[in-house]
């Protein structure tokens, strides 16, 4: 019997885990409406922050906002973002090239810097730790480049020939995939500009590395239910048997 019992917690165990991110290991921003799902990272389920609201229409440079965020899965930990910006956009359908895909209301609006000066972003709340940073910047495909220049928490990166050309994502054209450092303040500063006449940034993920592995090296899945259930079955069974045995080794 103490084998059996050992078996079926085994199984509870098994079926109590999962491969899924713990909450807040996962920020979605999008300066847009009507966005949700994986982009580079992600669950087909995912929430996401869209903050591109009417009220960002004709955002000047001297103005900043401020949202509480979520959670990819909708969980409130009184994240703060704060930026200001050159002005918001909405591309007209005609000019993106993300338009019929699925990707279309993340890369359809953006913020932006121009060539004037560097902006600001600041998320606080974060918890401490190792994440990685995506930044998605494409802008219209009508001959305006943007050309992202960005520094997050002392590290530095770019897009170039980012033309709007583009209908699926491209690393240093159209996104930026950076390592950074979250310190014990829970403060990631954001500043970015243009490299040339404008910088587009559409949306951002910030994923910590203590809840998902790296695109080039998935988690190993959990095993499948009907494995363990089978495991479990086969286990039982045997401690059964062996205990039938043992009872008539022992009457003889």
């Amino acid at each position: 019997m103490k084998i059996s019992a050992i078996l079926i917690v085994i199984i509870i165990l098994f079926f109590g885990a999962t491969s899924n991110a713990k909450s807040g290991d996962l920020l979605n921003i999008n300066f847009g409406t009507n966005y949700s799902g994986r982009a580079l990272y992600g669950n087909a389920s995912d929430m996401w922050n869209n903050l591109g609201t009417s009220s960002l229409v004709g955002l000047t440079g001297s103005q900043k906002i401020a949202y509480e965020l979520k959670d990819s899965e909708g969980n409130n930990y009184g994240k703060i973002i704060r930026w200001n910006s050159k002005g918001y956009t909405v591309i007209s359908p005609e000019n993106t090239d993300f338009t019929g895909t699925a990707m279309n209301h993340l890369m359809n609006t953006y913020i932006h810097a121009g060539s004037d000066k560097n902006r600001e972003l600041k998320i606080s709340g974060l918890n401490e730790g190792e994440y990685y940073l995506f930044i998605y910047s494409q802008g219209e495909n009508n001959g305006e480049r943007s050309e992202l220049k960005i520094n997050a928490n002392g590290v530095s990166g770019k897009t170039t020939d980012s033309s709007g050309l583009y209908s699926t994502f491209q690393e240093g054209k159209n996104y930026i995939k950076m390592s950074i450092n979250i310190t014990p303040d829970g403060i990631l500063s954001l500043t970015y500009g243009s490299q040339s006449s404008d910088a587009a940034i559409n949306g951002i993920q910030l994923v910590n590395k203590s809840g998902w592995q790296d695109d080039d090296a998935p988690a190993a899945p959990n095993p499948e239910s009907d494995t363990i259930i089978m495991f479990g079955i086969g286990g039982i069974f045997i401690a059964v048997y062996n205990r039938k045995k043992y009872n008539i080794l022992t009457s003889l």
